[in-house]
């Protein structure tokens, strides 16, 4: 394939201190060996030609052409993996070709191999090619073999900061960071120190996100197998909560709401509800008629606001409790002279309310004194008890509340002392009166309070 060199000729038998200038014109020179011409031996023919010197026979001898194989240059390409990777596939590049031929004259193919594998260290790696099945169709060809290099470097070991989250107002959780990329069974046992993590987040930051950002700090690896990249994390400052809490409340059966009123808790960073404006508004299904039990206090935003986002609200219900009314049954004072018959022992109920009345009664209270006829003059208690009087209405419970029996000296005026009923919507009731003479007997008018419930 290569042109031929320049043809030559050497001069032999030259005397007297003559040499090839004492010849006239040149020798003819020819070979038919071109650059197609197959590997061999060829003829270099000589031709005296016009080649004359009259003290010289000239004889020409023939000379060789020797066309010896190309060389083929198998070249094993470099690669470049990272640590802990698989080798990628070893390839090899062909130089030398000639007289416009290619790859189409080769069959078979090289062997490349190397001595690295996935637990080889970072460093550069002989890429040797081995002759295998390659061969070529002829025998113009010679092959040479050239080395490659196989360049390890090292595996990417990717730290990144967690992603965290907090409210408004509270500490930063702690920052960590997650490991990935290690290879060939390897974890942070092959790790020493550790990474800085930080964020320009404080309590006062308001609601956003926030960069984490590690930084290497003492974050070392055990060998040089390992490059660190760093990936941020995000913190997330979420809203506060303001907790609106209903104020619980009581009344009894009967009466009107109290105000309704709410207690707020959440607050950070020194706040105050004085950065809030409006108000919450607050409500309840209970009304006056509503009978004795629990009723919630349902809280709803209203015109509350905050003057920041760095707060949301959340709402608590408060509890309404209606307790039961207190009917007040009261011994009717009353008053006779010494000698005389009781006088018939009536009582006094008061603390219906919702336009409620007696008719809520069954049975009758037990009413008793222990002053009979000949009774000295002198006060005595009336006392009522439960008897067999029964409520028909839950809504209310019993109180008894003592009266007053005066007997009075014979033949003077009776005056009955005012009622010692504490109420002043009290309706007036006749009860059969029954002597007990098993009570202790007074002299002077005391009170007593007997608190009972329907039942």
């Amino acid at each position: 394939g290569a042109t031929n060199p320049i043809l030559t000729i050497t001069y032999d038998g030259f005397v007297n201190g003559d040499d090839a200038s004492v010849l006239s014109d040149s020798p003819v020179i020819t070979t038919a060996a071109d650059t197609n011409s197959p590997v061999g031996v060829y003829p270099i023919e000589l031709n005296p030609g016009t080649l004359t010197n009259a003290h010289y026979h000239i004889i020409g001898a023939t000379g060789t052409l020797t066309i010896t194989p190309a060389l083929l240059t198998v070249t094993a390409n470099d690669q470049a993996r990272s640590y802990g990777a698989t080798n990628p596939p070893l390839t090899a590049t062909y130089s030398g070709f000639v007289n416009g031929e290619d790859t189409n004259i080769l069959s078979g193919a090289p062997v490349p191999f190397t001595t690295a594998g996935t637990n080889s260290p970072v460093g550069t790696y002989s890429i040797i090619p081995d002759i295998g099945t390659l061969a070529a169709t002829d025998t113009n060809y010679a092959f040479a073999f050239s080395n490659g290099n196989l360049t390890i470097s090292p595996a990417l070991l990717t730290v990144t900061a967690n992603d965290q989250a907090r409210s408004y107002g509270a500490t930063n959780p702690p920052l960590t960071a997650t490991y990935c990329g290690f290879v060939n069974g390897e974890d942070t046992n092959v790790l020493s120190g550790a990474p800085v993590l930080f964020t320009t987040a404080g309590t006062n930051s308001p609601v956003g996100t926030y960069s984490i950002i590690p930084d290497g700090g003492t974050l070392t690896a055990a060998d040089t197998n390992y490059a660190f990249a760093f990936s941020n994390g995000v913190l997330t400052v979420t809203s506060a909560i303001l907790t609106v809490t209903a104020d619980d409340q009581a009344r009894s059966y009967g009466a009107t709401n109290p105000p309704l009123t709410a207690a707020y808790s959440g607050l950070v960073n020194g706040e105050d509800a004085s950065m809030l404006s409006g108000a919450p508004v607050l409500f309840t299904t209970a009304g006056t008629n509503s009978p004795v039990g629990t009723y919630s206090i349902i809280p709803d935003g209203g015109t509350l606001t905050a003057a920041d986002t760095n707060y949301a609200f959340a709402f608590s219900n408060g509890v309404l409790t209606v307790t039961s009314a207190i009917l007040t049954v009261t011994a009717d004072d009353q008053a006779r002279s010494y000698g005389a018959t009781n006088p018939p022992l009536t009582a006094t109920c008061s603390g219906f309310v919702n336009g409620q009345d007696t008719n809520i009664f069954t049975g009758s209270p037990f009413l008793a004194t222990i002053a009979q006829t000949n009774s000295p003059v002198g006060g005595y208690l009336i006392t009522p008890s439960l008897g067999s009087l029964s409520l028909t209405d839950t809504n209310y419970f019993l109180e008894f509340y003592d009266g007053t029996l005066t007997i009075l000296a014979a033949n003077s005026t009776t005056t009955l002392l005012s009622s010692q009923n504490p109420s002043t919507n009290g309706l007036n009731v006749a009860f059969t009166a029954t002597v007990s003479p098993v009570l202790p007997a007074v002299t002077t008018p005391t009170g007593s309070v007997a608190f009972l419930t329907n039942g």
